[in-house]
């Protein structure tokens, strides 16, 4: 952990995983409060690459700064190599909420476990580059940015005063559809399942040719499989299983979608 009124960082902060017995470690943490921040340089907390595919996850960075005097953040890197990527968070005096990064710079393969991250309010989260992200719980977001990353947001997703949002890679949004009315909603590639309701409140919809845009579908209960369903399609009026009898067929955040009353 440092602390100081001026940082003039030109050269690199490191906390990086070393090898060990032929396994690449894990990043390690790094925590910085600082007045000013200026220089070219790196923070990294790197997992290390053993060479064999037993690599290490990326570990903990924060800064907390009051001003940013022409350092660029693209320089804090906290990736995996075949592991989970670690997580940077960013918070300067202007921000309520500060800015979380998960990027996984592309090192490695794509099979491995992911972050998890827990419900909270950000100014921004940026997800990027390979990073396999679970978000468990609600989370708040003014700026959301999804490219060639895995995102499954398990818990609603709120992102206030947001006009436009572009999605690269893979997302699950598990949760009722909570974005603005009148969103630009471009999905660039990859597929992006969203748990929708009848009708979307869009401004404009792209999406591209290497993009696929998705809803849950509803899957049937057991009691529905007795009662001859079978399959999945969508759903256009979810309840809460709590106010009917007999659930037959359930949404993909659990809402009955088929039901005996």
């Amino acid at each position: 952990r440092l602390t100081a009124n001026r940082l003039q960082l030109d050269g690199t902060l490191n906390a990086n995983g070393d090898i060990a017995s032929g396994r690449g470690g894990a990043g390690g943490s790094i925590f910085l409060t600082v007045q000013e921040l200026a220089g070219a340089g790196f923070i990294n907390a790197l997992g290390n690459n053993s060479g064999n595919g037993l690599g290490g996850g990326g570990g903990r960075i924060a800064v907390h700064y009051g001003s940013n005097l022409g350092f660029d953040f693209s320089r804090v890197l906290a990736r995996g190599y075949n592991a989970g990527a670690g997580t940077i968070f960013l918070k300067g005096a202007a921000q309520s909420f500060g800015e979380l990064r998960l990027d996984s710079e592309n090192q490695g393969d794509t099979s491995h476990s992911p972050t998890v991250v827990a419900a909270d309010t950000f100014d921004a989260l940026r997800f990027s580059r390979n990073a396999r992200v679970i978000v468990t719980g609600d989370v708040t977001a003014a700026a959301l940015e999804v490219n060639s990353a895995t995102v499954d947001f398990q818990g609603s997703v709120t992102t206030p005063g947001l006009t436009a949002l572009l999605l690269k890679g893979t997302t699950t949004f598990r949760q009722p559809w909570a974005f603005p009315v009148g969103l630009a909603l471009t999905l660039e590639s990859g597929t992006h399942t969203f748990n929708a309701p009848t009708a979307l409140a869009l401004s404009s919809l792209t999406v591209r040719s290497a993009a696929t845009f998705a809803v849950h579908p509803s899957t049937p209960t057991a009691e529905g499989r007795r009662w001859g369903l079978s399959g999945q399609w969508r759903g256009d009026m979810p309840t809460a299983p709590a106010v009917v009898s007999r659930v037959l067929a359930r949404a993909g955040d659990g809402r009955a979608t088929a039901w005996q009353k």
